[in-house]
Parts: C-alpha cells; structure tokens; sequence
C-alpha cells in the first residue's frame, strides 16, 4: 500500500506531529501557520473607541491607506470569498458582523476515512458533508479576521475587505484518534467543488476560494481537478506557498494556476528608518509604516521558496505573514466570549500569529477588491495582475529582524541560496485595483 507524506504544522501553543503509525494512502492538509504569541493588550491604546477604526501594519504596507483615500467604494461589497480552513469557532460573532459571514452557505467536509485508517489500517476516502461549520481549531476564524477585519475592546480592526461575504468550509477538523488538526486531498476537493457548485447556480456574482493549507508534496490529482475545475467556472484561487522554507512550496499553492503566497514581514531595523518596525516601539503594530515598502520588508525564513528540482512549482507573491494580530480563541473558557466581555475574565483571546496562513487572505481580500473593481476578470488576468502591480523585491536580501522569543536580532536572508522566495514582489492593494478598473 502506498504511504504518501505527512507533514507537521507548527501552532502557538501545540505542535501537531502526523503520527508514522498509519500506513495510509491519503495526503494530510495542515494548516500553514507557524510562531503564535499571545496579543499584549497593554499595548493597545486607550484612546480608540467604537468609532475609529484601525488599520494595522500589515494593511498599511500594502498601501491600503492609499487605496482607502483613492477609491473609499471599493471594499469588497458583493464578492464571496471561501475560507478552506478549519471553520469558525462557536463565538464568532464576538468577532465578526453578523452580515458578514454567510451562514446559510457554511458547509464542512469532513474525511471519515481517517478514523477508519487509524482502526483498521487502511484508508478509503469518505467524506462527510453537513452544514456544521463550526470548529474548535482557531486557524480559520484568524484567518477570516484578516479578509473583512474583527472587533476588539469595542474597536474594529480594519480587514482587506471589510464589505466581503465569508463563506465558511471547514476541510480540516481534529482527528481524536490520531491527536492533530488536519485534513485530506479529497476532503480539501469537496470543498473546492462545493465553492465551484455555487459559482455555477450563482453567474452574476464572483467567488474567491482562499486556502491556508498544504503539503510539502505534488498536487494531488483529485485537487488539481477540482482548482481546474473551480478556475473554469470563474472562481480565483489562492493559496499558502507553505512554511517549508528552502524546502520548497507546498501544494495546492505549487500548483502553477493556483495564485501562491508566501510571508513577509515589517523589518524591525533599517539604516533609513532606524529602530521603528516589529517589537520595536509600543503599540508597534498600528504605527505607521513608511512609504518605502521595499525598503522595510523582508521575506519570512519559513516562507517556502519556489525551487523546481523537486516537481514544478510556482511562486506569484508575498504578502504580510509576520505577526499579524487576530482573533485566536484557545483553552478552556477562551471558546465563548472575548476577554472584554462583561464579566468573562478571559485572556489571550487574540494572538500574533506568524506563517503563510496569515499571507494567503491578505490576496484573497485583495482579489475580492479587484473583482468588485472588474467583476470580468478571470484568474490568469488577475494572477498576472497583482504580479505586474507588486512592489518589486530584491530577489536576494537581508533585513534584521527582532525574535521576541528569544529576545534577540537576527538577519532575516533570502536569495543567497538561488531559490525565489520573492515571486513577483510585495502585494499592493491599490495599484491591483487601479491595475483592474484599468484592465
């Protein structure tokens, strides 16, 4: 029987080992995020209220404050944007508008199969759909804050698309027999099928399929059927380039159709803007970035790089993936209402979390810009756009970089070993826009 790869996913608080005790022909779909840090709400200013809203680094180095002043109308009204992920956690609305998340489209599907394999030793597919997108793994509702934003402490913290619709599929859930979160090429298909299904009963509206999993393996032939199919019908897919580093990419991001995003970060010192990026001043994360994006960004040592000596692989962009602030409820008693709720005592609802996961919906927000700027355009139009509006990258590069972990600077490297981990450059939200009114 063939035994295909599995891979780890590394969490804030867990690492998720794939145990080599099942021998099983099925490829594992982790989720794509790495370094989670609890949130210090201490840093959060006192001054904001339900009034402001706030837009955090990872926004501004896209130049979404440009975009916000040159077109305030475009913001994502009418485009669904499908998160493949883990679902939503029970308390989302602690979180999100109501409006926002379009319930009546949640589905899960979820591969049986697994638990039969850990019992008997053999996998066959067998996947289970129901309308219960609801998860207890935080990966997804992080993941979505970053599309339409989320509330915190009565302030909103502003997303890519904040006027988005959220379709939430659950593709990865807890397997209790094996003890990790993950998820199946074939349950990953369900899901993308299911999005292309509703393109197809829905022709006057455009879909985005945004997925922050992978495995550091070739596509699977069921995945790469259900993307073609998916980019037939219309719908724009992106995924995470993998957290493999100098591994290489992970699939279905590898996958060349597929618009693949790796992670970048706010470099914490540069000779022109001195001491100003990650973990340097209070409140860091909401600062204002320079102008220069280039010249204080830096590509994530995990950030899988495209190198093709292993099979063809693909990589388009990279987008903020470092440290990106978000709704992360995890433990006991953190699964119900957010440390500000009257009288709930709990904390550590929000987290940094760091990976491609965090990358990956920061251009599936974008394409959700782009398509309500264009609704015409397909997904080699939109792939070739965000490539040709990118802030070019150094395709070899080094920035230091402060780990809060170890409380210490490091220079962040890329390039050096051959391998693009750049693509095309950094994600720009307003000249993609501009690139797709002008298309």
């Amino acid at each position: 029987m063939k035994k295909r790869m599995f891979i780890m996913a590394l969490f804030s608080l867990a690492v998720l080992i794939a145990p080599s005790l099942i021998s099983a022909s099925y490829n594992q779909r982790m989720t794509l995020d790495v370094d989670g840090m609890p949130f210090n709400f201490q840093d959060f200013p006192e001054d904001f209220n339900a009034g402001n809203s706030i837009m955090h680094w990872g926004n501004d180095i896209i130049d979404q404050d440009v975009l916000n002043v040159e077109h305030p109308e475009i913001d994502g009204s009418g485009v669904y944007v499908a998160i493949l992920d883990t679902g939503l956690k029970s308390n989302w609305r602690d979180y999100f508008p109501e409006e926002r998340i379009v319930e009546e489209w949640g589905r899960s599907f979820i591969d049986q199969g697994v638990m039969q394999a850990v019992t008997s030793g053999f996998y066959k597919s067998n996947i289970v759909e129901s309308n219960d997108f609801l998860g207890e793994h935080p990966h997804g509702t992080h993941v979505t804050s970053t599309v339409i934003g989320f509330g915190m402490g009565g302030a909103y913290i502003q997303g890519v698309a904040p006027n988005a619709n959220i379709i939430p599929v659950k593709v990865l859930d807890y397997y209790p027999g094996i003890g990790a979160t993950f998820g199946t090429s074939e349950a990953v298909a369900a899901g993308i099928d299911y999005i292309t299904d509703l393109a197809l009963a829905n022709p006057d509206s455009r879909f985005v399929i945004s997925m922050s999993l992978g495995s550091l393996s070739p596509i699977d032939p069921v995945e790469e059927a259900a993307v073609d199919r998916a980019i037939s019908a219309g719908v724009i897919v992106v995924a995470s380039a993998g957290n493999s580093g100098t591994d290489g990419m992970g699939s279905p991001g590898s996958y060349a159709p597929v618009i693949s995003v790796g992670a970048s970060g706010l470099a914490s010192y540069t000779p022109q803007y001195g001491y100003s990026g990650e973990w340097m001043r209070s409140s860091w994360w909401v600062r204002d970035v320079p102008e220069d994006n280039v010249a204080v960004s830096y590509v994530a040592g995990f950030s899988s790089r495209e190198r093709n000596d292993l099979w063809a692989q693909e990589l388009d962009i990279v987008a903020p993936g470092s440290w990106i602030v978000g709704p992360y409820p995890v433990g006991p008693g953190q699964a119900h209402t957010p440390w500000w709720a009257e009288g709930s005592g709990v904390y550590g609802t929000y987290y940094y979390v760091g990976g491609t996961s965090m990358a990956a919906p920061h251009v599936s927000g974008v394409v959700a810009l782009m398509l309500q700027a264009n609704p015409t355009l397909m997904q080699a139009e939109v792939e070739q756009l965000l490539r040709s509006s990118a802030d070019v990258l150094p395709f070899s590069g080094s920035q230091v970089v402060y780990n809060p972990r170890t409380g210490s600077f490091y220079s962040a490297t890329w390039g050096t070993d051959g391998l693009n981990a750049v693509g095309y450059g950094l994600l720009q939200a307003d000249a993609a826009v501009q690139a797709a009114l002008d298309a």
